[in-house]
């Protein structure tokens, strides 16, 4: 019998599979008793969708959610049986200082997603976008449905050599 397979220990379970999303492969979909994340979405947007009753979510790290987001709930809409039953998180998005002053590429990146999600018909939704010069990291452990929010403030570099 492999590691694997045998039982656990005390209360010590077998760590749950990790499945990480980026932006280049913008979402995929976790499996029951496995952990879904993303990390560093700085300016890019983290959706997670989570079915608390079959125990499995549909993850994504959008640079804009306009590319991506649509096909993302197309696919997640075919395994759901209502979407207003669906937990949703939403996290990452900061403002970058070249959209200054008024910041209009990135509202309208929010605006088009929180749209997108009103339409389909999502109605349980926590918004964690970032503050000014924040990174968040996005986590949903499909066992408990419980989803963590991670923001840490972004490393600047002023571009100047000793």
């Amino acid at each position: 019998m492999s590691l694997e397979e045998k039982e656990p220990i005390r209360g010590k379970e077998k760590r749950p599979e990790i499945v990480t999303v980026d932006q280049f492969e913008m979402w995929k979909f976790v499996e029951p008793g496995k952990i879904g994340e993303t990390e560093a979405l700085g300016p890019c947007i983290g959706v997670f969708l989570y079915d608390p009753e079959n125990r499995y979510a549909f993850i994504g790290h959008f640079v804009d959610p306009r590319v991506g987001l649509k096909a993302m709930l197309v696919e997640a809409k075919k395994h759901y049986k209502d979407a207003g039953k669906i937990k949703v998180c939403v996290g990452g998005g900061v403002f970058q200082a070249e959209d200054a002053p008024d910041f209009k590429y990135d509202k309208d990146k929010r605006r088009y997603l929180e749209e997108c999600l009103a339409k389909e018909g999502f109605k349980n939704i926590e918004y964690h976008y970032a503050e000014s010069n924040e990174d968040t990291d996005m986590q949903i452990d499909t066992r408990t449905g419980k989803f963590k929010v991670e923001k840490r403030e972004l490393d600047t570099w002023s571009g100047s050599e000793d």
